[in-house]
């Protein structure tokens, strides 16, 4: 079978992206689509089984935590959002956050921050001070630009972070 995605570059025809988004995969199909799902989730290090066009619960399992990875809802269905974020490698549609923002985006970034030692204060959703200085160390530690914005390369870095305290 001839690849959709060249998995060396993560590159996609529009035509391949196209087509691809208008598939939802979920738990219990059969078919090619899903052979290319499991084709891209063992490139990304998230399938280890066979590529047989089987959607059962370990694809589930795998979707679920490549989904957790880029900061989607962990639902284990392949829709748009994460086909997108699978094609690319990288979360998608994240908002820019700076001092002043608040809600559950600057949530996930101080629960990854403080899991990681950056941020050390209240998990509260409020971007201020201490939240703006551990985004600073964070930036700088991984070679970005320590401004404390965070925009794509930054979310970027801290999908790459672990998630989960042992």
């Amino acid at each position: 079978m001839t690849a959709l995605i060249n998995l060396e570059t993560s590159q996609t025809s529009a035509c391949v992206t196209a087509w691809l988004r208008k598939h939802t995969l979920y738990l219990g199909l059969i078919g090619l689509y899903v052979v290319e799902l499991q084709s891209i989730l063992a490139h990304r290090g998230y399938y280890f089984g066979p590529l047989d066009g089987i959607f059962d619960t370990e694809i589930e399992y795998a979707v679920q935590g490549y989904q957790q990875k880029v900061f989607l809802r962990a639902t284990g269905i392949v829709d748009q959002k994460t086909w997108q974020a699978l094609l690319s490698g990288t979360p998608v549609n994240m908002p820019i956050l700076h001092p002043g923002s608040f809600g559950e985006a600057v949530k996930t970034v101080q629960e990854v921050l403080w899991i990681s030692d950056y941020y050390t204060a209240e998990i509260d959703g409020i971007f201020a001070s201490l939240t703006l200085e551990a985004v600073q160390r964070f930036q700088l530690d991984r070679g970005l630009l320590g401004n404390g914005v965070v925009i794509e390369h930054t979310w970027n870095a801290l999908s790459e972070m672990p998630r989960y305290v042992y």
